[in-house]
């Protein structure tokens, strides 16, 4: 079970995706520049799958209180970011000069400093995470089926649930 804390944190962080998100889609509708000619249907399918499905694993961990649930949605997420990162890297589609058009003009300044070799630098180092995360959410996942498989002793008095909770866990 999560703490009230980690809920609120995967809250926050849903909150957060959601603006994120919309600030893209402002980019899209709006033609800012930062999509260039080359952001096709299939980029935007790719680029807003990646980002939406975040949300997914934070939303499961948000309404059941677990981590487990999510796992696998985690690494779905995780792929789809890996492959979103291979195809924009291979074929940049950004023009960070125009990130921070949507922003008031008092908010610009938090933005502008990104270059075009910043978020390449970025996207590479994520990629470089990611084949070591995939391979342990992986494990992790696969750990977590075989441990809930097992068959759980049943308590069938208090004290044995007593005893039970008290007991160190390994």
């Amino acid at each position: 079970m999560l703490k009230r804390s980690d809920r609120f944190g995967n809250l926050i962080g849903i909150i957060l995706g959601i603006v994120c998100l919309l600030f893209f889609v402002v980019h899209l509708t709006s033609q800012t520049g930062f999509f260039t000619p080359s952001f096709v249907t299939a980029s935007a399918i790719i680029f807003f799958a990646a980002t939406a499905w975040g949300l997914t694993a934070s939303g499961l961990r948000l309404v059941t209180g677990r981590r487990s649930p999510s796992k696998l949605a985690d690494i779905i997420g995780s792929f789809l970011v890996m492959i979103s990162v291979i195809y924009f890297l291979s074929s940049w589609q950004f023009d960070f000069a125009h990130v921070a058009a949507p922003l008031p003009d008092f908010l610009k300044w938090g933005l502008q400093w990104m270059t075009n070799e910043f978020a390449m630098n970025m996207m590479v180092l994520v990629g470089i995470v990611l084949v070591f995360v995939i391979p342990f959410q992986i494990v992790s996942y696969r750990y977590l089926r075989i441990e809930l498989l097992k068959p759980q002793p049943v308590q069938t008095t208090m004290a044995d649930f007593m005893q039970n909770e008290e007991a160190p866990k390994q």
